[in-house]
Formats: structure tokens, sequence, C-alpha cells
């Protein structure tokens, strides 16, 4: 994927919420970086099939991005 640097912003597992920090944060990044594209889940999709549900964080996650 042509993926050079790894960056944590060091938010707690399991208690991300959807704050005008975190949308800052990634925000910044993104800027910093200017990707080509960014890839992130889709925050509406709690179900896949019958057996899977999508976690809190992954929702907040795909939401602010």
């Amino acid at each position: 994927l042509g993926i050079a640097e790894l960056v944590f912003l060091d938010y707690p597992d399991g208690m991300l919420q959807p704050s005008l920090a975190l949308r800052r944060d990634l925000t910044r990044l993104i800027r910093r970086h200017r990707p080509t594209a960014v890839v992130c889940g889709d925050p509406t999709v709690r179900y896949y099939g019958s057996t899977y549900l999508n976690h809190p964080d992954h929702r907040v996650a795909a939401d602010v991005a």
C-alpha cells in the first residue's frame, strides 16, 4: 500500500467520541500527509450479515473521517 509511517493519536481504546478535538487531530494529519485517498469504514453499518456488530469505536472513527 505504500505506507511509510504509522501514527497513533493516543485516544483511549473503547472510549472514542466524535469530538471536535478528534476531528481536528485527524484533519491535521490528512492535511500534513496529503494522501491520494482516505479509506475508512461506513459508520451507518452496524451489522454485517447476521453475525457481526460494528464496534462503537469503529463507527466513531468512520464518522469522523
